[in-house]
């Protein structure tokens, strides 16, 4: 668990964002990228439950502002049986350095992760948004290798990711602000 995360300062500035999200979309946004649960992989476990104490949120509102950034703003993906969210644009922005720490992230997946769908998400999520540094190149290769291991993606995903890109909104960030 880092002590810091990085927000990226453009996002108060970002178009979509300030004509599109609600209040309370930005405000579950920034918690989901801040909270002390996340970790470095963008995918963590953590129920609805403790997410509305923390933000001091009732369920109907959560529920409208979860609804938004998953199936609006496609930024987000919940598994409902595990309580473990995917920040799919969480690469964008949220690894600023590699080195064998984030290395380490993403080996032993299935430790780390349940509902191996929200790996699969946010690989493919990712493959759009990602720049060509070596940490990310890295990164993809453990996602894909761990994904091709577990029979859930094989070379005809690559053709169907590029439809299903369509279906994702632009990232919410053209480029690493950092």
């Amino acid at each position: 668990m880092a002590l810091n995360r990085p927000v990226p300062t453009d996002f108060w500035i970002n178009p979509k964002v300030n004509e599109e999200y609600s209040l309370d979309d930005k405000l579950l946004y920034i918690y989901l990228i801040t909270n002390e649960h996340l970790q470095q992989l963008g995918i963590y476990k953590i129920s609805k439950k403790i997410i509305a104490i923390e933000l001091n949120m009732d369920s109907e509102r959560l529920e409208k502002a979860f609804d938004n950034l998953e199936n609006k703003f496609k930024v987000i993906k919940y598994s409902d049986k595990t309580n473990e969210i995917a920040i799919l644009d969480y690469y964008s922005f949220g690894i600023l350095k590699g080195g064998k720490p984030v290395e380490n992230c993403f080996d032993n997946l299935g430790k780390k992760v349940s509902d191996f769908n929200l790996l699969k998400e946010m690989y493919l999520y990712s493959k759009s948004i990602i720049d060509e540094r070596e940490i990310y190149s890295k990164i993809m290769t453990k996602l894909e290798s761990q994904l091709r291991s577990l029979k859930m993606l094989d070379d005809d995903e690559e053709n169907k990711e590029e439809k299903r890109q369509d279906n994702y909104m632009q990232p919410m960030y053209d480029e690493n602000p950092f």
